[in-house]
């Protein structure tokens, strides 16, 4: 990340970035948070999820627990 700062739930989930979306790939899965999360809904996140789905591509709403000081 560009400098960004992440954002994390109560619980400790990876929300989003200050000004960026959050997606991980791992395994040929692309995993994103969902807007349930109290996310904002971005132009850039939709282009990706639909461009994922376009391409056949495993895609998956997902939240990812932050681990000790894993993202700092």
């Amino acid at each position: 990340m560009r400098g960004d700062s992440m954002t994390f739930t109560q619980d400790g989930y990876v929300t989003e970035g200050t000004v960026d979306n959050i997606f991980i790939h791992c395994n040929d899965i692309l995993m994103t948070p969902p807007l349930s999360a109290g996310i904002l809904e971005g132009v850039a996140q939709n282009s990706v999820i639909h461009s994922a789905s376009q391409l056949s591509r495993q895609f998956c709403v997902k939240q990812k627990h932050k681990e000790g000081n894993e993202y700092e």
